[in-house]
């Protein structure tokens, strides 16, 4: 498992910053669709740090202002970072699949 779990307001900072590509997940423990995802999530990120691209995970409750800074409404959110600018977004689940096109097209844009 290649996902960095996103301490604080500092730790989201650091990982934009030293990294051009960032998947960011927005998920709450509660959120049955966020625990239905996780293994989607998690086998992804093994493949996508393979292609230069960092798995986040933000908790919502942890990370109540960061969520609201990213208009966060819904979990699973996900937000493809390039070069510290937000250039995709997604809310709800995805296959496997779908994930590494969501990066791709975010590595693209």
């Amino acid at each position: 498992m290649s996902i960095k779990y996103v301490e604080n307001q500092a730790d989201f900072e650091n990982i934009i910053d030293q990294n051009q590509y960032v998947l960011v997940e927005f998920f709450a423990t509660w959120c049955p669709h966020c625990q239905a995802f996780e293994p989607v999530l998690s086998e992804a990120s093994d493949q996508l740090a393979n292609e230069g691209v960092i798995v986040a995970q933000c908790d919502v409750d942890r990370l109540q202002q960061l969520a609201s800074d990213f208009n966060v409404e819904a979990t699973p959110t996900l937000f493809f970072i390039n070069n510290k600018k937000v250039v995709l977004e997604h809310e709800g689940e995805m296959s496997m699949e779908e994930v590494i096109s969501f990066a791709n097209q975010g590595k693209n844009a």
